[in-house]
């Protein structure tokens, strides 16, 4: 059986952080989804089983106090095995207030790959 590569990248798109804003600490709070992203993303057995592969783009918006106010799939995986994976992620977020203190809309990057 193929190795199970789960690949995951995070494209943070943000309008610039004021400078009441420590760089650092928003930096934290990215590293801090991506970990919870990492932990929560499984690769599916069916899908490995089939070997399916795929890559979906989310868009995710963050209330003030890190709570998801919402998401939307920008780009299918083509295999809906794979996309029903994505709402059993974002929905298990529990993120830390942000740092901004401002709602972030951010474009999440979700790819599973067999190696």
């Amino acid at each position: 059986m193929k190795a199970l590569k789960i690949l995951f990248a995070a494209a943070f798109l943000m309008m610039p952080l004021s400078t009441s804003v420590d760089a650092a600490d928003m930096n934290k709070w990215k590293r801090s989804l991506v970990k919870q992203i990492s932990k929560y993303k499984k690769y599916p057995r069916s899908a490995m089983n089939r070997e399916i592969e795929g890559r979906a783009v989310v868009r995710v918006i963050f209330n003030p106090d890190g709570s998801v106010a919402s998401h939307e799939v920008l780009q299918s995986t083509g295999a809906k095995v794979l996309d029903r994976e994505i709402p059993k992620v974002i929905g298990k977020l529990k993120m830390p207030a942000l740092p901004t203190g401002k709602e972030l809309a951010i474009k999440i990057p979700f790819t599973w790959a067999l190696g």
